[in-house]
């Protein structure tokens, strides 16, 4: 049995998000504009939330083995970004909120389509999601911890 490489499907991952026809709708009908996809960053030129808006950086992803549950798990995390001004109140009429917070979970839905649409066989994923916003309005900042895992196959060398 084939087993793909890391850095295979990390290409493969940055290439379904940046050529996801749903995020690239998401993003022009809500941004007027395609939205931006690096493939982890200089620290040196990072994105900006004004210039280049609404972005996705994928890092790079770490490979751990779990040998007496026999389990490969990749890891890497995927940190998003945009502007968004507007200001929405709830039901209530007591509280009002940015409503870049809904287009950040509409965009985490998106995003998890897309990657796991990339996926290999045998892979699962899991992921834990943090939306920030206090002190920085009106950027909308998320922050993605993907875990894959799947199965060791008999004979496998999973240093790769």
């Amino acid at each position: 049995m084939m087993v793909t490489a890391l850095k295979t499907i990390f290409g493969d991952i940055v290439d379904a998000v940046a050529d996801d026809t749903d995020l690239i709708t998401w993003a022009e009908l809500n941004f007027g504009n395609k939205h931006n996809v690096y493939a982890d960053i200089s620290n040196d030129d990072p994105p900006t939330a004004d210039d280049d808006s609404p972005y996705i950086i994928i890092a790079m992803p770490g490979r751990s083995v779990d040998q007496d549950r026999r389990l490969v798990e990749d890891r890497f995390n995927v940190f998003c970004c945009f502007t968004k001004n507007a200001v929405e109140t709830t039901a209530y009429e007591n509280m009002e909120f940015p409503s870049g917070i809904n287009l950040m979970l509409d965009l985490e839905r998106l995003l998890t389509i897309a990657i796991e649409g990339a996926l290999p066989d045998r892979y699962s994923m899991a992921y834990d999601m943090d939306i920030d916003n206090i002190g920085v309005l009106p950027e909308i900042h998320a922050e993605f911890a993907v875990r894959l895992k799947r199965s060791i196959v008999l004979g496998e060398t999973v240093i790769t």
